[in-house]
């Protein structure tokens, strides 16, 4: 019996899983606005909730790169990926991305965005659904079929 083939993600898994994170990080920075509270559980009796936490973009923007190319390198996906079935991975072995190809890959964001998210919308075209970030990062993403597996193979990860 042969290898399995290659299943590429499908672009409707790709966004799901994206807005699964982002959701994932609103949560979080929500978690945060609340922070106060664990310290002085008395501003919730005297109504003096506090405000929103502003935080600066730039601070955002570190804080979701680190936890991207964290969770790539380690897991191959985020959240959100992993819990729809796919997976981010190295295109010349398919192992986790290294940390440089995670912080390539993470960079190639901004220019998928460029012209009118060109770049996300490549996966419509592209053969391995890559798009430039993908392309820029020596990245795919696929899916995660645990039934293509052998037994060894699903040992192994499990060891």
């Amino acid at each position: 019996m042969g290898a399995p083939a290659v299943r590429y993600a499908h672009p409707g898994r790709r966004l799901f899983a994206w807005l699964i994170d982002v959701l994932l990080l609103l949560f979080v920075l929500r978690l945060l606005h609340f922070l106060p509270l664990l310290q002085d559980p008395t501003l919730v009796l005297a109504r003096e909730l506090p405000a929103p936490m502003a935080l600066p973009w730039p601070l955002l923007l570190l804080a979701a790169m680190l936890a991207s190319v964290a969770f790539w390198h380690c897991c191959s996906g985020t959240p959100g990926k992993l819990l729809a079935g796919i997976q981010v991975v190295a295109v010349r072995d398919g192992a986790a991305p290294g940390l440089g190809q995670g912080l390539l890959r993470f960079a190639g964001y901004g220019l998928s965005l460029l012209p009118v998210a060109l770049g996300f919308l490549w996966v419509l075209r592209d053969r391995r659904r890559q798009g430039f970030h993908d392309k820029l990062g020596r990245t795919l993403v696929l899916e995660d079929d645990e039934s293509a597996k052998s037994l060894d193979q699903l040992l192994r990860e499990a060891a």
